[in-house]
């Protein structure tokens, strides 16, 4: 791992939509996080584990693991790692997601 990665904050996009994990590779891209995605609750639960990402975008809706599974057993896993989930009402923007990873990255 070189230098850059350890410095740049890991967002992982969680969605069984291919169109929507494209739309959310484009619109994060070259915002200097690196992106990480899955297409299962059940891959996130493994990409999770492993790169222990800053931020998590998880889609409700999917089939096997939904979203609302995946939080619990991500959130059961504290003393791994720290997940934050907070409930969103509308989209975020780009410079939004980028705001709130950078924000956590310095807090902790």
């Amino acid at each position: 791992m070189n230098a850059e990665n350890q410095t740049q904050a890991v967002i992982l996009m969680v969605d069984d939509n291919t169109i929507n994990l494209q739309l959310l590779h484009e619109t994060l891209d070259g915002q200097g996080c690196r992106l990480l995605a899955a297409s299962s609750g059940e891959e996130a639960l493994r990409i999770a584990r492993k790169a222990q990402p800053d931020l998590i975008l998880l889609d409700i809706m999917m089939p096997g693991i939904d979203g609302y599974e995946t939080c619990a057993r991500l959130k059961s896993d504290e003393e791994e790692f720290y997940v934050r989930v907070g409930p969103r009402s509308r989209r975020l923007s780009a410079d939004e997601v980028v705001a709130y990873v950078t924000n956590r990255r310095t807090a902790s």
